[in-house]
């Protein structure tokens, strides 16, 4: 893949507004791949490219004794980091002939997804230059949402879910020591109207085109219902990531 174009990689702690964000990031102009269609158990629409997620991410997790849905158990990180060339080299050409296959043709590309962060040495040594975007939420509200929803199975008590967001607090302070291109953001505060750290995010940080009428109609405050965003197939859902 040409360096020049190594793609947005935009991870998070499952339920803290991953789909927000990658949603922006594609109106803006980043192109994303086929999506899955809508989830069956909210009715949302994701912004992970199902190819990449089940022909590479997961049958990589399988192979480490890690969930593949990211859950438990996580990935122990010291496998991750020790995997030998050249198998980040080809992570990310098969990647990238993903993409191709889905019509990709040149320009800004993102891969959004909670579990990126989990392997995240595997895709910096794949895209060495990606821009990298973490999505932030109070520890609190990560905790209640994935006691609140269904298909977040791995632990029964909040200090079960707590202990599964340190972890991935572990791995953004990881990324962060390591000099990735990292830029966090935290979306209820675009939720409140203040769009002004997202604009820069995406102009200046991901060298996107800013559609302000867009993006603020995506992000509508209805849309930040029980504390967590929502869509399906871009508009307001009763469910969200």
């Amino acid at each position: 893949m040409d360096r020049k174009r190594d793609p947005i990689l935009i991870t998070v702690a499952a339920r803290s507004g991953v789909s927000m964000i990658a949603g922006v990031v594609s109106l803006c102009g980043a192109w994303g791949g086929i999506k899955p269609g809508a989830a069956d158990y909210d009715g949302r629409t994701s912004f992970e490219n199902s190819e990449v997620a089940e022909s590479i991410v997961k049958p990589f997790l399988r192979g480490i004794a890690a969930d593949p849905n990211g859950q438990f158990p996580l990935p122990d990180i010291a496998k991750v980091a020790d995997v030998p060339d050249p198998f980040p080299e080809t992570w990310g050409r098969r990647v990238h002939r993903v993409w191709l296959g889905q019509g990709y043709a040149g320009g800004p590309v993102f891969y959004a997804s909670p579990r990126t962060c989990l392997v995240w040495p595997v895709w910096h040594r794949a895209f060495p230059d990606a821009k990298w975007v973490i999505v932030r939420r109070n520890d609190d509200d990560i905790v209640r949402a994935c006691t609140q929803t269904g298909f977040m199975k791995a632990h029964k008590t909040d200090a079960g879910w707590r202990a599964w967001v340190d972890v991935h607090k572990q791995r953004f302070d990881e990324m962060i020591r390591a000099g990735l291109q990292v830029w966090q953001i935290w979306p209820q505060r675009m939720i409140r109207g203040h769009i002004g750290e997202l604009r820069q995010l995406i102009a200046d940080h991901l060298g996107l085109t800013w559609d302000e009428t867009a993006v603020t109609d995506f992000i509508a405050p209805i849309l930040w219902k029980g504390g967590v965003f929502q869509i399906a197939d871009g508009k307001p859902s009763d469910g969200g990531e």
